[in-house]
């Protein structure tokens, strides 16, 4: 599947008013284990199975962390893949298949609605602190600063109360109301050119609005991670340990590098990970 593929799934998903429990997907081309780990869909599990022995071919599950599941067998043989997952506890209803790749839709008789997590965290009530600090009687402290810390510390331990929130999911900000509409529309220009496929001006239509979907996903997420980057830049550099912000202590071939930290440029989105993912986490 290639990354523009994928950025449109992660699309998809977020204009789905529900929670997609089972997602399977066919014709991956997979190549790796490494290719398999980069693509991964937040609050899902990943199962796959690929082909090592020529290029296509590939097939994928991802499963929705709310439900109980694991994986029991995976095969290739022939030029198929098989991928057996055990679902506990729920019950599925497979309707027939859907496309030449025979995607499966998997219907949900009953499901139990994924709940936001909930946290308890220490908060200070600050007009309870504001009552408290102004019954007490500091008259006599104004020299005394070691019972004025006391009294302030007593005041807010007194007035710190225990809250509860829910934990939204996390969101894709590069994901847009406009990027959505245009995959809709691009499927409805496909839908009517499988009905006519010797009309050249439904083909147009469909090839225009589908190079015009794929420019602005990746236009608008190189953007978003771009500004995300710069933002976070100067304390990204920071978490590097000083010894190599020195470029004195590095022997090269060529001439000292001048350039700073500040000072290169970005590339693409991937090198912004690979970077953020290889600091030092202390």
């Amino acid at each position: 599947m290639t990354p523009g593929k994928f950025d449109e799934l992660q699309c998809i998903l977020k204009a789905i008013p529900t929670t997609t429990h089972l997602i399977l997907l066919t014709e991956t081309w997979i190549q790796s284990e490494s290719d398999a780990k980069l693509q991964q869909l937040t609050g899902y599990t990943h199962y796959y199975n690929f082909r090592d022995d020529s290029r296509g071919g590939g097939v994928s599950i991802f499963i929705h962390n709310s439900l109980d599941h694991k994986l029991t067998e995976e095969k290739y043989t022939d030029g198929n893949h098989f991928l057996w997952i055990l679902l506990k506890k729920i019950s599925l209803n497979i309707e027939s298949a859907m496309s030449d790749h025979k995607h499966i839709y998997l219907e949900l008789i009953k499901r139990i609605p994924t709940n936001k997590e909930k946290i308890k965290y220490d908060a200070v009530d600050y007009d309870k602190l504001y009552k408290c600090i102004k019954e007490l009687d500091l008259k006599s402290e104004h020299h005394n600063y070691s019972n004025l810390e006391q009294n302030i510390k007593m005041c807010i331990k007194e007035s710190t109360i225990t809250k509860t929130k829910r934990v939204n999911l996390p969101k894709d900000d590069w994901i847009n109301k406009d990027i959505i509409a245009g995959i809709n529309t691009r499927n409805t220009y496909w839908r009517k050119l499988k009905k006519d496929p010797k009309n050249k001006n439904k083909l147009n239509d469909f090839i225009r609005e589908r190079n015009r979907v794929t420019i602005n996903i990746n236009k608008t997420k190189k953007t978003y991670y771009y500004g995300a980057f710069e933002k976070c830049g100067t304390q990204l550099c920071n978490n590097i340990p000083a010894q190599y912000h020195l470029l004195s202590n590095f022997t090269t071939c060529e001439n000292t590098p001048t350039a700073e930290l500040t000072q290169l440029e970005l590339t693409t989105s991937t090198e912004v990970v690979k970077i953020i993912s290889n600091l030092d986490s202390n």
